[in-house]
């Protein structure tokens, strides 16, 4: 797994930033923390870059019998509960342990994982047989309802789509979410299943949750701008300056936030 292009996780202000991102996930999925059915008690479960430990903690008190270990290269210094433990690893490398798992969880990795594949085998290697392994995360980029916005006319589109293609430059695979299914079941991975949801940006639904998901995924990726919107333009390979990339993200999140609601803008998930 590369480095954070945000803020890190212990850090304060990606420490809220990550536990709003949560309650957007709860809401999605209606109050629960997966949607993979587990058994109730004595679980081993794995949360794979699990950033400031929120849904790690969580797990662990909705599963008292259960042993919950949060990965991450930088994971919390220290666990809330006695059935969490929390391993410093680059998930992308050879794990640190030799045990097998119940269920296994990565949420919003598309940002920073390369090499699948690795991750992937060895997420197969470490679980028990019948076990699950469950991955939530969004399909890059943003889109606008209102099909006239839904391109590079919108600057948050311009500036989204830029930031893939400075991932790329790094390694990354912005649409590799969408293409995991050979992987898997080369593998050996079963009973597959995708669940295709989507976040709102803003009050623009009809549909009460997806407004309250709306309200909390515009002020999530203000707050993304805000920490490193320019930055993630940059990288060694960049062709734009950091002026240009300032301008770019500022216009970005000043299309994003005043014309949520009229292009209609959302992400994939």
């Amino acid at each position: 797994m590369g480095q954070y292009s945000l803020d890190r996780p212990d850090e304060p202000q990606e420490h809220r930033r990550l536990d709003l991102q949560h309650e957007m996930w709860l809401l999605t999925f209606n109050g629960e923390l997966h949607l993979s059915k587990i058994p109730a008690m004595k679980n081993s479960i794995l949360d794979i870059g699990c950033g400031n430990g929120v849904w790690t903690q969580a797990m662990a008190t909705a599963h008292p019998t259960s042993h919950v270990t949060g990965m991450d290269i930088t994971p919390p210094a220290t666990a809330q509960r006695s059935n969490v433990k929390y391993v410093q690893a680059n998930a992308e490398e050879p794990w640190p342990f030799h045990g097998q798992f119940t269920f296994i969880h990565a949420r919003m990795l598309v940002a920073v994982v390369r090499d699948w594949p690795t991750l992937l085998k060895q997420c197969w290697e470490h679980l028990e047989p019948g076990g699950r392994f469950e991955l939530s995360d969004l399909v890059p980029p943003v889109h606008a309802a209102e099909s006239e916005w839904d391109n590079d006319t919108s600057p948050i589109i311009k500036w989204a789509t830029a930031v893939q293609a400075t991932w790329r430059t790094e390694g990354l695979d912005p649409t590799v979410i969408s293409d995991l299914d050979k992987t898997l079941e080369q593998l050996g991975f079963v009973n597959i299943t995708h669940s295709r949801l989507r976040w709102p940006v803003g009050t623009w639904s009809n549909d009460e949750k997806e407004r309250k998901i709306g309200e909390l995924c515009l002020l999530n990726f203000q707050r993304i701008h805000e920490s490193a919107g320019h930055r993630m333009l940059l990288n060694k390979n960049s062709n734009i300056s950091e002026d240009e990339a300032r301008n770019l993200s500022n216009d970005g999140i000043k299309d994003f936030t005043e014309n949520c609601c009229s292009k209609r803008f959302f992400f994939d998930l």
